[in-house]
């Protein structure tokens, strides 16, 4: 059988120049994992304190001086919701959310047994990704206030699994928020997680 060999022009067509979304997550994760495992236990505190109502949250955060971009890369570890499901939220929120009579998109949602709603600030925008929450690289390191924008996401990466919307995209994975006050299942919940982040890096 004789031996074949592309030629320059052949391989630059049939190459990969760029990783792919979920190689890129995974590479992502391992030159980030040191600043989120040293963040792990403070990130840990503040959704120990929310106790009172879901949104405590915010005030949590911002008396932490937590940065809300780094909160919010912890939810998308845990929840397993990176690059390509928040291009592909952006790309269907309009579809998937429905629009209360004011005329913002809205979810509703079940914390300690009972019915929130949370209408959204930002969302829906175009050109939703990692990179303009500040997620990746460079913008990870940059650490960025609470905004509209990360509000929107940090409320649907917590709670969206008890939601009806829960089926869409990925958001049934989306379910850390229900674990709020009970601390052991909560800590728990998050040392697995990153345990099984790991290997990966």
């Amino acid at each position: 059988m004789p031996e074949f060999q592309r030629n320059i022009v052949e391989l630059e067509i049939k190459a990969a120049k760029w990783l792919s979304g979920e190689l890129w997550d995974k590479y992502a994760i391992a030159t980030e994992l040191p600043l989120l495992l040293s963040t792990q236990e403070d990130f840990l505190k503040i959704l120990t304190l929310c106790k009172s109502s879901p949104f405590q949250i915010f005030d949590l955060i911002a008396a932490a001086k937590f940065p809300a971009n780094l909160f919010l890369k912890h939810l998308v570890v845990l929840s397993d919701f990176g690059g390509e499901p928040i291009q592909r939220l952006g790309l269907a929120f309009q579809d998937i959310f429905p629009v209360s009579p004011e005329g913002k998109h809205f979810f509703e949602f079940i914390w300690n047994r009972k019915k929130y709603s949370y209408e959204f600030q930002k969302l829906p925008i175009k050109g939703l990704n990692s990179q303009r929450l500040g997620l990746h690289g460079e913008g990870l390191i940059e650490e960025k206030e609470l905004d509209d924008l990360l509000r929107d996401m940090i409320v649907l990466l917590l709670f969206a699994s008890t939601s009806k919307q829960a089926d869409q995209i990925g958001l049934y994975k989306c379910e850390i928020g229900a674990l709020l006050g009970y601390d052991r299942q909560l800590t728990t919940f998050v040392k697995q997680r990153y345990i099984m982040v790991v290997p990966l890096a």
